[in-house]
């Protein structure tokens, strides 16, 4: 059942491995982005640059079609990606380096910001993400947790077919419907960006 997968005591999961990645990659992406890089590299993968425009009060943000363009490139060719690479032995792998990269990304932009800003571009860091990141957030810890049932399902699987038994078709229907379920928790934070983030970005834009 899918469910045995969370209950392993004593052994490191891949939402804890990523966890741990992402905060490392964080506070190194903070130190580094002090020492060597510049601001116009640090919104990459993070904040498009129609985000940064709009909320510096700037008039030559993109159209609707092509912001919705830039988000889907940005943030739905990503998942996409990762979800084809779960498919394979090396999907494990791709997670990992994607989750150490959104996590130096971000440290890119929280000191950027905070040169900029000070102590209010945590602020301003917040207002940038809202409301989107919460959904992001939720479908990529939902999607460690699909990944971790994932191998079990499929050490099941490999178990019925040594010992001639029938394979559990309901786990593996119920873990497909699941990670369309996390797509669509993220489609949702991807309408978010594109819809809401944009009327909050417009309504608390700041010059200079």
């Amino acid at each position: 059942m899918i469910t045995g997968t969370l209950r392993q005591p004593g052994k490191v999961t891949m939402l804890q491995k990523c966890m741990l990645l992402f905060l490392g990659c964080f506070f190194l992406g903070v130190f580094l982005a002090n020492f060597s890089l510049h601001d116009e590299a640090l919104w990459i993968g993070f904040l498009h640059e129609n985000q940064v425009r709009q909320f510096a009060g700037a008039e030559d943000v993109e159209h609707a079609e092509a912001l919705l363009k830039t988000i889907l490139l940005q943030r739905g060719l990503p998942w996409m990606i990762l979800l084809i690479a779960l498919c394979f032995r090396f999907g494990c792998a791709v997670c990992a380096i994607w989750f150490g990269w959104f996590g130096l990304s971000g440290g890119f932009v929280f000191a950027a910001l905070l040169g900029r800003y000070g102590f209010s571009g945590i602020g301003q860091m917040g207002i940038l993400g809202f409301p989107q990141v919460a959904a992001y957030a939720a479908a990529y810890i939902f999607l460690l947790v699909l990944m971790e049932a994932g191998k079990r399902v499929r050490q099941e699987r490999r178990n019925a077919h040594l010992l001639q038994n029938k394979p559990d078709l309901k786990a593996q229907a119920l873990l497909i419907v699941l990670f369309l379920l996390d797509t669509g928790i993220y489609g949702a934070g991807i309408w978010l960006e594109y819809w809401v983030n944009p009327w909050i970005l417009l309504h608390t834009a700041v010059v200079g």
